[in-house]
């Protein structure tokens, strides 16, 4: 790893695993867990605050929901071949990191399994269960962690819980300026901060398909269990119940394993293929427009979170696309001019339209390149491109371009892996209201 990458651990074989652990990101209690996963996985355990490798007892800054996640992004990048993706684990505040790197780098991640996140901002109660976290870092300033711990304890579980009389009247604090126990850490720096999380709704709802809530069975009606189950409510999300309680990662580590294995879509399942293993690319025909819809629908959803204006990518409508893809479909003259498919067993996951440039002579203009949000990083679209490609060349086109969101940093990094490079146009797109930045991409043929 280097230096700016946050530190991790890597063990087994197989599939990369991203864990997230809970509290203040230390791994500790989860070797058996690990180990169980490791027969099956590359099991990449992240640290966000490198607790483990020897910075317990430095001083650090309040944590930040998006720092973890994009730490997370980091390591990926590390371990990941490629534009890959990989599966990610998290629990509690880990699971709330979890959720974050789905929404914000939707590229990198195959699935995602949240355990207990606790972001309570999802509640109706809301108010009162943040209260309560402050109450536990007054409480651990004033008495310590034991005391802290007792209240937080009591407020996950929701018990009554009344504060003992020396409560806030210690003259000096009892705990050190600098905490020096990775649960310290946690009451100072994650608790408050992380529980205040709001997720993107509207961001996680197209990718559903790839994330799973989760509740322990033993901690049914507590707080961290209703949040996941509110959660998966709201994202239109699964939810399962996983054995144990908000902890049933460390005390029930190999039924643990065995579930959340069970949660992860096999990379070669048939229902959601997610390797290129099987996939044909084909002319577009006017049958097929309503399938193509869907997948520029799913896409721009996924793909442009965060860089178009919400209330347009909500929204977007299937059956009004559908009309439109018909029509161009329709009036196709291939090879100069169509749309080409990458089709499964399971129907068309991807797709690529392509016609003559308006400025340049002998040049094409690719205008559309896109896969099922699930299908990222599977290979689909270097297989789309590769197909694309030939197309034009077989029409005779010397070279091609495509326009590209400048701040779209996963689809500039995509074509310029596959030889594309920015040709120094430039042009102002307002999709949805937005000033956005559209560069020209250019690339020779044959």
């Amino acid at each position: 790893m280097s230096e700016t990458t946050p530190p991790y651990e890597v063990r087994g074989s197989g599939p990369v695993l991203l864990v997230i652990p809970g509290g203040a990101g230390h791994p500790m209690g989860l070797d058996g867990l690990v180990e169980r996963l490791a027969d099956r996985f590359t099991v990449v355990t992240y640290d966000p605050m490198g607790l483990s490798h020897g910075r317990l007892g430095e001083p650090v800054e309040d944590q930040r929901v998006e720092a973890w996640s994009d730490g997370a992004r980091q390591v990926l990048d590390s371990v990941l071949p490629g534009s890959a993706s990989a599966y990610v684990f998290g629990s509690s505040s880990g699971g709330i990191a979890a959720l974050d790197l789905l929404t914000r780098h939707p590229d990198r991640v195959r699935h995602v399994v949240a355990h207990e996140p606790p972001s309570v901002t999802v509640l109706p109660d809301a108010a009162r269960h943040r209260g309560m976290f402050e109450e536990v870092y007054e409480i651990y300033r004033a008495e310590g962690l034991q005391a802290a711990m007792v209240r937080l304890n009591a407020g996950l579980e929701d018990r009554a819980w009344e504060a003992p009389p020396s409560v806030g009247t210690s003259p000096t604090p009892a705990s050190p300026s600098v905490p020096d126990n990775p649960m310290a850490v946690f009451v100072v720096h994650v608790l408050r901060q992380f529980t205040a999380y709001v997720p993107d709704f509207a961001a996680l709802k197209p990718l559903s398909a790839r994330l799973t809530l989760a509740g322990g069975h033993d901690s049914r009606g507590q707080l961290p269990h209703r949040t996941a189950r509110m959660l998966a409510q709201r994202s239109g999300s699964d939810f399962v119940e996983f054995p144990g309680n908000h902890i049933g990662a460390v005390t029930h580590p190999v039924d643990f394993a065995e579930r959340l294995t069970e949660r992860l879509p096999p990379v070669t399942a048939p229902s959601v293929p997610l390797t290129t293993q099987g996939v044909q690319t084909r002319q577009a025909w006017p049958d097929d427009a309503s399938a193509v819809a869907g997948v520029y629908v799913r896409s721009w959803q996924a793909a442009f979170a965060g860089l178009v204006p919400r209330h347009y990518l909500d929204a977007m409508d299937r059956s009004r696309e559908e009309a439109e893809w018909k029509a161009r479909i329709a009036e196709a003259q291939w090879p100069w001019t169509g749309v080409l498919v990458a089709e499964t067993e399971a129907g068309i996951v991807g797709f690529a339209s392509f016609g003559p440039s308006q400025e340049t002579p002998a040049t094409a203009e690719i205008g559309t390149l896109y896969a099922m949000p699930e299908l990222w990083g599977t290979g689909i679209g270097k297989q789309l491109m590769r197909a694309t490609l030939t197309t034009l060349g077989q029409a005779d086109y010397t070279q091609a371009t495509l326009w590209v969101l400048e701040d779209n940093e996963r689809a500039r990094r995509f074509y310029e892996a596959a030889g594309w490079r920015p040709d120094g146009a430039a042009v102002e797109d307002t999709t949805g209201g937005a000033s956005l930045n559209k560069l020209r991409y250019r690339r020779l043929l044959g």
